[in-house]
């Protein structure tokens, strides 16, 4: 009655309305309205943040590092950046399609730590 193409389009096609059929009805809305419980109305919003806030207050540091022998003795090792040409105005244009060179000069001596 039917040939085996006709058969594996009919497979298809009922494979295809059953997927349809299971995402219409796992992801459908119920049409119901979520209310918030009375407790989470109570709750202060960001209270997390207000928890994480007290528990840095309560954080004590020991100044006494700042004027110790081994902080003292740290060793300050700077990369000095030096100018560098800046490149093409727009560097997603052809080779020859450049409109100018952008000049900016950098500052010398300016350092970066590591």
């Amino acid at each position: 009655m039917f040939t085996p193409n006709s058969k594996n389009t009919l497979i298809g096609v009922a494979v295809v309305i059953l997927i349809g059929l299971l995402g219409y009805f796992l992801f459908k809305d119920n049409g119901s309205v979520k209310v918030a419980s009375d407790s989470a109305k109570n709750e202060v919003v960001g209270q997390d943040i207000i928890t994480l806030v007290e528990k840095l207050k309560a954080v004590a540091i020991d100044q006494t590092i700042f004027t110790s022998a081994l902080f003292s003795n740290l060793k300050d090792h700077e990369v000095s950046l030096y100018p560098e040409s800046q490149g093409r105005p727009n560097p997603f244009l052809n080779f020859g399609n450049d409109s100018g060179v952008i000049n900016s000069k950098i500052s010398t001596g300016t350092k970066a730590t590591r």
